[in-house]
C-alpha cells in the first residue's frame, strides 16, 4: 500500500468517525426525541405494574374460590 493510498484510508477513517460522533451529538441534542423516549419508558413501567396487578388479583380470586 502507498503511503498516498494509506493516508486516504486514515482520512476516510476520520471522516466516518467524525460522522458518528456528529450523529451521536444530534441525537442528544434532539430533546423532543428525547422526550418521547422517557415517555415511552413511562408507559412501560405502567404497563408492567397494571399487569403485574391483574395477574395478583387473577390469583387472589382463584385462591377465594379455592378457600
Amino acid at each position: 500500500m502507498s503511503e498516498r493510498d494509506q493516508l486516504e484510508a486514515e482520512i476516510a477513517a476520520t471522516r466516518e468517525h467524525l460522522a458518528e460522533t456528529v450523529d451521536a451529538l444530534g441525537d442528544k441534542l434532539d430533546v423532543k426525541s428525547r422526550a418521547q423516549d422517557a415517555v415511552d419508558e413511562a408507559d412501560k413501567g405502567r404497563i408492567a405494574v397494571l399487569a403485574g396487578a391483574a395477574v395478583a388479583a387473577v390469583v387472589g380470586v382463584v385462591l377465594l374460590r379455592r378457600g
